[in-house]
């Protein structure tokens, strides 16, 4: 009977033992805040606080824990936060401070960052390293070392030689001051990075000014006639590089003129009785070139003579050829288009006049009409085709 009631009590208290874990109520999130910040070296830092959820969960002891104690530590039971050190070795760093309970844990990202990354070094670039008297300056930008290194408070360029070459000291524009040269002269841009006190350096070369020797002078069209599309001019300065302002001339304005600035064409005279070379001049201080265009008047055709190199054939012979001559010879627009009265017995090609026999038999003889018509004005010639002979 003892036996019996130990063996039952030992029941119980495993019984209830059970029922106490079945109780237990566990950790579901742990939120950290602030989650983010950012930081200077030895800067105020933030007091993290834990929400533990839910709130009746039966262990809410918080752990904390650093990834880079060496930069920033973290009390374990307090969150308390410290420096471990003075400055970082890199430009910035990320630490995160997790807190952990049950099981579950949340997440404070910090981003700590120099209190200032000097300049160490600098690099000035120019859109071009030499330019000549006349020519467009070059642009120049810097850029500092290392990687990640504090912006400058200020920037202050200087030249060398600011008779020739001047510099805006706070944008870095170039100025030049010099309007000739007798020989080219290197001048010295810099930069001054503060307050680093880091200078970085160029060299631009201003050159004289190339001397112009000569101007040609080219039109896309050599002639043209009234009505047509007009041709453009282009003047090229030699040798290569010189510069001035160019103006242009025509010396029969009456006929075809030119803009004295940009060189465009206008066809002032409505007709012309004849053709007429006008001369188009560019001129550069006491340079000049010229090309000459010739301007055509309308020509129109009068008259087409169509003859062929035989008039009659049979079948079976070969074809004759075709030759249309227009009149006067210096029409403006001479091109023939051939035409055939009867294409289902000799067709001819409209563009070649190259004949083309179709009838394949013939009861009797056909006359046919080829005509040539150019400008509105026609001729023609009659080819008679014959049956084919009998052998």
């Amino acid at each position: 009977m003892k036996k019996l009631f130990l063996l039952m009590t030992a029941i119980a208290l495993v019984a209830t033992g059970c029922n106490n874990d079945d109780d237990d109520v566990l950790v579901t999130s742990v939120e950290v805040t602030p989650s983010e910040f950012s930081v200077k070296v030895q800067g105020d830092l933030p007091t993290l606080e834990a929400s533990v959820k839910p709130a009746n969960a039966t262990d809410k002891t918080v752990k904390w824990s650093s990834d880079k104690p060496a930069i920033l530590s973290v009390d374990e039971n307090t969150g308390a936060l410290k420096w471990e050190v003075a400055e970082l070795e890199d430009a910035s760093a990320v630490v995160t401070i997790t807190a952990s309970a049950g099981g579950v844990s949340g997440k404070s990202v910090i981003t700590v960052t120099r209190n200032h990354v000097p300049v160490e070094a600098g690099t000035i670039t120019a859109s071009k390293s030499e330019f000549h008297i006349g020519e467009a300056l070059p642009t120049l930008t810097v850029a500092w070392t290392p990687e990640g290194a504090t912006t400058p408070e200020t920037v202050a360029w200087g030249s060398d030689n600011v008779d020739i070459l001047k510099i805006n000291t706070e944008t870095g524009a170039l100025e030049l001051v010099a309007e000739s040269l007798e020989e080219a002269v290197a001048v010295k841009i810099t930069a001054v990075a503060m307050p680093d006190d880091v200078t970085a350096e160029t060299t631009i070369t201003v050159k004289p000014a190339i001397v112009l020797e000569s101007i040609s002078v080219t039109a896309s069209a050599a002639e043209f006639v009234v009505g047509d599309e007009l041709p453009t001019v282009e003047a090229t300065l030699n040798p290569e590089g010189a510069l001035g302002e160019v103006v242009w001339s025509s010396d029969k304005p009456e006929i075809l003129a030119v803009d004295a600035e940009t060189g465009v064409l206008e066809l002032t005279a409505e007709e012309l009785a004849e053709a007429a070379d006008v001369v188009i001049t560019a001129t550069v201080g006491e340079i000049s070139g010229n090309t000459t265009i010739k301007v055509k008047p309308v020509v129109p055709v009068t008259g087409i003579t169509v003859t062929a190199s035989v008039n009659k054939f049979a079948i079976g012979d070969e074809l004759p050829t075709l030759e249309a001559v227009v009149a006067p010879e210096d029409a403006t627009s001479p091109t023939v288009t051939w035409s055939s009265d009867k294409p289902e017995v000799l067709a001819v090609n409209a563009e070649t006049g190259v004949l083309e026999l179709i009838a394949e038999t013939l009861e009797a003889d056909e006359a046919v009409t080829i005509t040539a018509t150019a400008d509105g004005v026609s001729g023609e010639v009659v080819i008679t085709v014959q049956p084919e002979a009998e052998a």
